[in-house]
């Protein structure tokens, strides 16, 4: 269980007792174990997805515009929560919901502006 030692010494070292922390538990799950051993397929999925984070995001920036990568993130940010709203069966909250909503007016508004644009050109 490597991220349980490494949680444990990153414990002991904020606490202050570092100098007592057990490094041969982060030994014995670094090098007896997997280190794999104990992730739960929720964390995997975690895995996955910041993975497929790390290669949207630069074609993001290369193929479109940094004004869409602007939008991305908070839109990940709104569609997230909305199925953990879903999977957890529990609403947003109102101030939430609002900003979701400004969000989301403001990509029609700049897609809009951009349909716009490409119809003068």
């Amino acid at each position: 269980f490597l991220w349980i030692a490494a949680s444990q010494i990153i414990t002991a070292v904020r606490s202050g007792l570092a100098p007592f922390a057990s490094i041969q538990n982060f030994a014995n799950a670094f090098f007896g174990g997997s280190g794999l051993d104990g992730i739960t397929p929720a964390v995997w999925i975690i895995i996955f997805l910041k993975s497929l984070n790390g290669i949207l995001i630069p074609l993001t920036l290369k193929f479109t515009s940094n004004i869409t990568y602007l939008f991305a993130k908070p839109t990940s940010i709104v569609v997230t929560s909305l199925i953990g709203a879903i999977w957890t069966m529990r609403p947003p909250s109102p101030i939430f919901s609002l900003g979701s909503s400004l969000v989301i007016f403001a990509m029609i508004l700049y897609s809009a502006k951009k349909e716009q644009e490409n119809k003068i050109k």
